[in-house]
């Protein structure tokens, strides 16, 4: 869901899974099908949004996203849709963040994020002053400002998901460098959760 580029839906076919990649961007598509083609994987990219899914209920073994579920407008929506694709008995796997819950802390965190911004334009030679400002779009999103997992977690048990495990992924196990740029966000997280069986003995 939200395959972007197609990095996740590409590891995947790489480890040998019939993968489709959905995403609502045209030109994300378009890249997303040029590195697939270079790197010779057969992955089905279509264009489709996370709320309003393409497909039969049911059509899937496992629905993967990776930072996504913080962008949309209707989470509760989108997990909707994500449980009704997947088969009973089916995977959800959510890899996400608190991306802006720190953005206004503590003064550690607001010196930390100027600091990040100059180190961002060294590392990655662009320019990462100009994102001092957070666009109000991104301020008025349901998760923004949610305390994460726990949010996702109780979304999840609302829908009738089960066997819903998590894993804190602490920033610096990703190095100095990518500590220093981004571990102002906070840590980031992994979610598993069963779409509920038909058969329940």
């Amino acid at each position: 869901m939200g395959t972007g580029p197609g990095a996740v839906a590409l590891l995947l076919a790489d480890m040998g899974h019939c993968v489709i990649g959905l995403d609502r961007s045209e030109e994300m598509l378009k890249k997303a099908r040029e590195n697939a083609k270079r790197l010779g994987l057969p992955v089905d990219f279509k264009q489709g949004d996370a709320e309003s899914i393409p497909f039969e209920c049911g059509s899937f073994d496992v629905v993967v996203s990776r930072n996504v579920l913080w962008t949309l407008p209707n989470p509760i929506v989108a997990l909707s849709e994500w449980k009704r694709v997947l088969r009973p008995g089916g995977t959800l796997v959510v890899m996400d963040g608190n991306w802006y819950i720190n953005l206004n802390g503590s003064l550690k965190n607001r010196i930390w994020r100027s600091s990040a911004l100059f180190w961002i334009s060294i590392i990655e030679k662009r320019n990462a002053l100009h994102r001092r400002g957070e666009p109000d779009w991104r301020r008025k999103l349901p998760m923004t400002f949610r305390k994460r997992p726990e949010y996702d977690i109780e979304l999840l048990n609302e829908l009738g998901f089960t066997d819903i495990n998590f894993r804190i992924i602490d920033r610096r196990r990703f190095g100095l460098a990518e500590y220093l740029k981004y571990g102002y966000y906070g840590d980031t997280f992994i979610i598993s959760a069963q779409n509920e069986r038909l058969d329940k003995t």
